[in-house]
């Protein structure tokens, strides 16, 4: 008979679970599950419950006689039915989006740098022949995906964001 996931069962995942990341280096026993929370049962029918989950994928155990640990799969089902979920607080929302915020800018910042890097690598600085001249679709499809990029510099201009790899090819020299 196949084991089939039930209340019981949901309860000692969550419990093995919640045991596990209070203290991730000790596999999880039957006994301090009954002892902890009072359980209505005995070790024994914990372990049977614990190893119908390791025959569902949700726990495994290192041998016989050791705790059980959760799985990727049970955590997983933990995070998806079981975790409790309570709304994020507004002071809490408005630190995440500020933690975003600033990752953010410190990444526009980041290549504003590199590209000020790459910019002194212009096609006449690395030999590649300025006069050639980047075909109109490829020049439109650049100035759609980047605001930076100056149409009006004339077409075939490498921009500061271009590598010196990418102004070669696209002029079809040989960079060196």
């Amino acid at each position: 008979m196949a084991a089939e996931m039930n209340d019981r069962r949901e309860l000692v995942l969550k419990l093995v679970i919640q045991e596990f990341i209070e203290n991730p280096l000790t596999p999880v026993a039957s006994e301090l599950l009954v002892r902890k929370y009072g359980m209505n049962v005995s070790s024994a029918t914990i372990r049977n419950e614990m190893a119908a989950l390791e025959d569902l994928g949700y726990l495994t155990h290192s041998h016989t006689s050791a705790g059980r640990v959760p799985t990727d799969a049970g955590y997983r089902y933990y995070v998806e039915n079981l975790m409790d979920r309570t709304p994020l607080s507004a002071t809490e929302q408005r630190t995440i989006r500020h933690q975003f915020y600033q990752v953010r800018s410190e990444l526009d910042q980041w290549i504003q740098l590199a590209g000020a890097g790459v910019g002194a690598h212009s096609p006449e600085r690395i030999g590649c022949d300025p006069a050639a001249r980047v075909p109109g679709a490829l020049q439109a499809s650049r100035a759609d995906r980047d605001p930076r990029y100056d149409g009006a510099a004339g077409a075939g201009v490498a921009r500061w964001h271009d590598s010196s790899a990418d102004i070669c090819a696209r002029y079809g020299a040989l960079a060196g």
